[in-house]
């Protein structure tokens, strides 16, 4: 074949040149990544429109299962509308006979490439990831598609803070597909993310179940940094993902039990005994949480400061009076209540808080009985004993009466 303008064909090529014009339109800008079987462009149209152009490699165009599954990527993503499902907005074949894809161009970076960088993520915003990839995921069984191939490379993090699922290229689909064209025994995937029945090439056992076994797979890396089971080889790798996995608690102590919870069941080595479905797994995990994935980056509303300030002045006003009027009720014959000494505050005070102080405030009024008025006690009379204080107002009670000092209750700081 006589090769398009700008591309240099060399026998053994992988990838087209950077320049070079593809179908007379796509400008080739610059290489975005190198897969095993494809490389993925920054493209141009002529009319301006920038896109991702994903071209397959020369051995793999030879291939007449490679292009199948390479073609389906499109076709497949095209079947579910949903925003977290890449489209493929046209496709073709280069000159030199390699099925090319024209694909929305993303920016931002996978989350494998994210975990590489910082190693692990926080749990509120792995969760918020883990949410939308569930939904996009939900969307797709919807549609009949099993992914088969869910990990961190592929889910896209996006600057603007969407979430993609990418590359369905080996995906079973119900609608336009066929379980011929997977040889049965034959292994796809990545091992570290393949549940069991499709380690042991067990395609007839391979559903939803089994995409939801490669998300709790993916949220545990995304939480710990560490592989849920890895060996030094692949095929190691590929051994240990036909076993069943461990407790999660004893392999990350890290991980909330609530989430452990949750983590185990989707890892579940039988498919029936995890969640039957992706909006099953989303509350579950929503439920996990202290509040919903999608709101824990929400920011808490402050209260109006005129308002919290009054509610303490309120407060503080309260608690003072019953203090007052427990100190009252422990003083023998005071001739009026001028005289009467505060007991010190304890050291050091903790912060107030409106909650501590109408708690506070309920118990002096509530456990407290108030003196009777200073003239009607005799002098010489034996002092009632006092009811065993509250455990909150402990901190009242002092064995003998401090020196005259100057308090700050009693100065109107309030």
């Amino acid at each position: 074949m006589a090769p398009a303008s700008g591309i240099l064909p060399a026998a053994n090529a992988a990838d087209l040149p950077v320049g070079a014009t593809l179908a007379g339109k796509w400008r080739l800008d610059r290489v975005l990544g190198v897969g095993g079987c494809a490389t993925v462009y920054a493209a141009t149209h002529a009319n301006g429109n920038r896109v991702a152009i994903k071209v397959l490699h020369a051995f793999a165009a030879r291939d007449p299962e490679l292009i199948s599954r390479f073609l389906k990527e499109g076709h497949v993503g095209n079947l579910v509308d949903h925003p977290g499902i890449v489209r493929a907005l046209d496709d073709g074949v280069t000159d030199d006979g390699r099925p090319y894809l024209v694909m929305e161009l993303l920016d931002g970076e996978t989350l494998e490439a994210r975990l590489a960088r910082d190693r692990a993520l926080q749990a509120p915003e792995a969760l918020r990831v883990i949410d939308l990839v569930l939904d996009a995921l939900g969307a797709a069984h919807a549609a009949g598609l099993v992914h088969r191939d869910v990990k961190p490379a592929n889910v896209f993090l996006t600057r603007a803070g969407s979430v993609k699922l990418l590359d369905f290229g080996i995906a079973h689909e119900r609608v336009l597909g066929s379980r011929n064209e997977t040889f049965m025994g034959l292994v796809l995937g990545t091992p570290a993310f393949m549940p069991p029945e499709q380690a042991r090439g067990r395609w007839e056992e391979v559903g939803a179940p089994s995409d939801l076994w490669a998300v709790g797979a993916t949220l545990f890396t995304a939480l710990t940094g560490r592989l849920l089971h890895g060996g030094e080889t692949p095929m190691e790798e590929l051994v240990l993902a036909t076993q069943p996995v461990g407790a999660i608690a004893a392999l990350a102590r890290e991980i909330d039990a609530r989430l452990a919870a949750v983590l185990g069941r989707a890892l579940a080595y039988r498919p029936e005994a995890r969640f039957a479905t992706a909006g099953d797994m989303q509350t579950a995990l929503r439920m996990a949480t202290p509040r919903p994935a999608h709101e824990i980056a929400a920011p808490i509303p402050s209260p109006r400061p005129g308002v919290a300030r009054q509610t303490w002045a309120i407060a503080a006003a309260v608690a003072l009076a019953g203090a007052l009027t427990f100190a009252l009720s422990g003083v023998r014959g005071a001739p009026s209540p001028s005289n009467v000494e505060l007991p010190s505050p304890p050291s050091p005070a903790p912060s107030p808080t409106t909650t501590t102080a109408h708690a506070v405030a309920s118990a002096a009024i509530e456990d407290v009985r108030p003196a009777p008025p200073p003239e009607t006690v005799p002098p010489r009379r034996q002092r009632t004993a006092l009811p065993t204080p509250a455990p909150s107002l402990r901190a009242l009670v002092v064995p003998a009466p401090a020196p005259p000092r100057r308090d700050p209750l009693l100065e109107g700081r309030f």
